[in-house]
């Protein structure tokens, strides 16, 4: 199973480094409901085949009621959900086996957008998508 043995984490989306670092990704996951044995094992294919020459691409979606990058939030606390105005937070997320040591690396790129300044379409198509 993989570890989390290095990070600098700018902009946490509900989580803490402290609490994730040298942790397996079971423990780093633990707290999220769908993150069953099937998909550890999906996930551990999928990071096993990463290459060098060729990175994995991902994105993942959230929604906030403010703007803020910086989200840092301890295991177990409830996150409050979004009451009001909406933003959506969008991570990509990028997948790199290092060449000399085979590591694997993990960047996020987030941005926040204002749930407003998305179409209703595709609003609706990215609430469906987070649930």
């Amino acid at each position: 199973e993989y570890d989390l043995t290095g990070a600098i984490l700018c902009f946490p989306a509900s989580w803490t480094l402290a609490q994730k670092i040298g942790r397996p990704m079971t423990g780093i996951h633990q707290p999220v409901e769908i993150y069953d044995e099937a998909l550890a094992t999906r996930v551990h294919r999928l990071l096993s085949a990463i290459r060098p020459e060729q990175p994995l691409w991902r994105m993942n979606f959230f929604t906030y009621d403010d703007y803020m990058l910086h989200h840092p939030r301890v295991e177990g606390d409830w996150r409050r959900q979004p009451t009001g105005k909406s933003y959506v937070r969008c991570e990509r997320q990028t997948l790199l086996r290092l060449p000399q040591t085979g590591a694997v690396l993990f960047a996020i790129h987030t941005i926040v957008v204002d749930a407003n300044q998305i179409s209703p379409d595709d609003y609706a198509a990215l609430r469906e998508a987070m649930h």
